[in-house]
C-alpha cells in the first residue's frame, strides 16, 4: 500500500471476502468500507469479523440491487 500511495493514488478500491477485509481491519490501513451482501450468501457466508472485538461501528445501510449495499466509516477494535 505504500509503494501504491508513493506512486501518487489516494483511492483504491480492493475486492475480497472477509479474510481480506480482517487484513486492513488489522493493519488499520482503511478509511472507509462499502460492503456488499449478497442476500444468496448472507446465511452460509463466512463471518465478517470472527475473533475481532468490535466496539462499536459506524455504518450506513440501503438496499441496493437484491442486497444491501454497507458503508462503514469507522471501526473501532
Amino acid at each position: 500500500m505504500e509503494k501504491i500511495y508513493d506512486l501518487g493514488m489516494k483511492r483504491v478500491l480492493v475486492e475480497g471476502g472477509s479474510q481480506v477485509i480482517q487484513q486492513f481491519l488489522k493493519s488499520s490501513i482503511f478509511d472507509e468500507f462499502y460492503i456488499y451482501v449478497n442476500p444468496g450468501i448472507l446465511l452460509s457466508g463466512t463471518p465478517l469479523f470472527p475473533n475481532m472485538d468490535i466496539n462499536n461501528i459506524e455504518y450506513t445501510g440501503e438496499i441496493f440491487g437484491k442486497g444491501i449495499l454497507l458503508s462503514i466509516k469507522s471501526i473501532h477494535i
